[in-house]
């Protein structure tokens, strides 16, 4: 069976997992460890505690379905890194023409994503997660940044 997950920044600027609703104009993510309430606790809790659930709409990214080499899920907007024909960095991303989520080459010059609308499928190639857009813009922008594993900040 096929997880359906959802990741987004919550108002603490932290990271929250699970199930996503839209009520109104606002978003929000029921965590995992609460999924499995009766319908009757769901609505108990949501009731009490809706705002803490409020996510920015700008960072909700779905699982893919996919696990990189090192056991990490892979979602929606994350950097990954593997052996593509035209870039050594990919962004994960949902093409609605396609409707699916497909892999965009970044730019070996370090400048973004590659003008081309070259695609790669999310399948066989072994990918290892580098970071996220949200957290690491700097990733997109400029494919230097990793360096053996490890996230260089400029001081």
């Amino acid at each position: 069976m096929r997880t359906i997950q959802f990741r987004a920044r919550n108002s603490n600027d932290g990271w929250v997992y699970g199930n996503l609703v839209k009520f109104l104009e606002l978003y929000y993510i029921i965590p995992e460890s609460d999924t499995d309430l009766s319908a009757e606790s769901m609505a108990t809790l949501v009731k009490k505690h809706l705002m803490d659930f409020v996510v920015d709409k700008t960072t909700i990214g779905q699982f893919t379905g996919k696990i990189d080499k090192n056991k990490i899920k892979v979602y929606e907007d994350d950097i990954v890194e593997g052996k593509f024909p035209y870039a050594d960095r990919c962004l994960v991303v949902w093409d609605v023409r396609k409707c699916g989520l497909y892999l965009q080459p970044i730019d070996r010059t370090g400048t973004g994503r590659a003008a081309y609308s070259r695609y790669y499928q999310l399948g066989g190639t072994a990918i290892t997660v580098l970071g996220n857009l949200h957290d690491n813009p700097e990733l997109e922008g400029n494919p230097d940044r990793f360096r053996n594993g490890k996230l260089v900040r400029n001081k």
